[in-house]
């Protein structure tokens, strides 16, 4: 990006590491010896995501065998367990994990234990025509019992993107009106400017309810990508991590743009934190994902991300000149 450059961190203590009020995207917490093949590879990986439309698959594949008996299967669990509560309190404790894709066959179901799971649905062949573009695993121990916080995608999404367009314009206005200014002039108060603009839109984004953001990780397909991802379903499953966590499944042809499948066979991870405002958590995540051996070394780097600038699609050298990652 020619007025926001990227910055690229080499991380050498997790847990020593803060994270600053001044830094965008949490940069100095995410590049790990990162480089511009590293920024033209996340950028692949989120064009094709912006292309690919959930909505349509799911009309396509709804009433699909395998959907249905995971759903008959959930029901069944789903009345072992409220026969449990009613057997008495020791066995009602188990009634307290909650799934929030149960009946779902892309996803683990709380009556498999999470080897079965990955047997079921191994990242290196479950293909995006079985069960879609994901394969999902949720935290089934909820932190708090609280009640989930509404989330207003669509208006967020249409004041968000009034937000940029007026941006671009003001862009466009100080570019023309600082054009006999020197270019390091004009690129400060516009990074001034862009900074407000973000606070902004971050704001937009919480009163809105779209508090979630992931820690991004891209290992290589193969034993690096088995190896990681049974590593963030067992610690998602022990509540060790964030609220869920997801894999690509494999391109098979259905859609070019679908599965988040780099040239050279990477994938693409998402851990999930419920706000990425609360960077005491954010970096709770980042620090057990670095205790795992999943910051660094097999991977092709660590990047968080909020939920808000993915539904903006704000990816890698976008034209407001945003940062894409937190």
């Amino acid at each position: 990006m020619a007025n926001s450059p990227t910055r690229d961190v080499v991380m050498t203590d997790v847990d020593d590491m803060t994270i600053s009020d001044d830094s965008d995207f949490y940069a100095a917490a995410v590049f790990l010896a990162g480089n511009d093949s590293d920024v033209e590879y996340i950028a692949s990986l989120e064009a094709k995501c912006r292309q690919f439309s959930s909505s349509e698959w799911w009309a396509a594949h709804e009433h699909s065998l395998p959907r249905r008996a995971a759903q008959q299967q959930a029901r069944k669990k789903m009345k072992q367990l409220d026969k449990q509560a009613d057997d008495g309190p020791a066995a009602a404790t188990s009634v307290r994990l909650h799934n929030i894709y149960e009946g779902k066959n892309d996803a683990r179901q709380l009556s498999e234990t999470v080897d079965e799971f990955l047997a079921r649905l191994p990242p290196r062949s479950t293909r995006l025509s079985e069960v879609g573009p994901w394969i999902w695993i949720a935290n089934p121990h909820p932190p708090t019992p609280r009640a989930p916080a509404k989330s207003d995608v669509s208006g967020f999404k249409d004041v968000g993107n009034e937000v940029l367009e007026a941006w671009s314009a003001r862009r466009a206005d100080i570019q023309r009106s600082m054009s006999r200014k020197a270019q390091s002039t004009v690129t400060r108060v516009l990074n001034k400017e862009r900074r407000e603009i973000e606070t902004r839109l971050l704001a937009l984004a919480a009163e809105r309810g779209v508090t979630h953001g992931k820690w991004l990780l891209f290992p290589s397909n193969g034993p690096t990508l088995d190896e990681t991802w049974t590593k963030v379903s067992h610690a998602v499953a022990a509540g060790q991590l964030g609220s869920a966590a997801k894999v690509a499944t494999v391109n098979d042809g259905e859609s070019s743009t679908a599965s988040k499948v780099a040239e050279d066979g990477g994938r693409l991870i998402c851990i999930y934190t419920q706000d990425f405002r609360d960077k005491d958590d954010v970096k709770r995540v980042l620090v057990k994902l670095n205790q795992l051996g999943l910051v660094g070394s097999g991977n092709k780097g660590i990047y968080y991300k909020s939920d808000a600038w993915t539904w903006l699609d704000l990816s890698s050298g976008n034209e407001h000149g945003f940062k894409a990652r937190l």
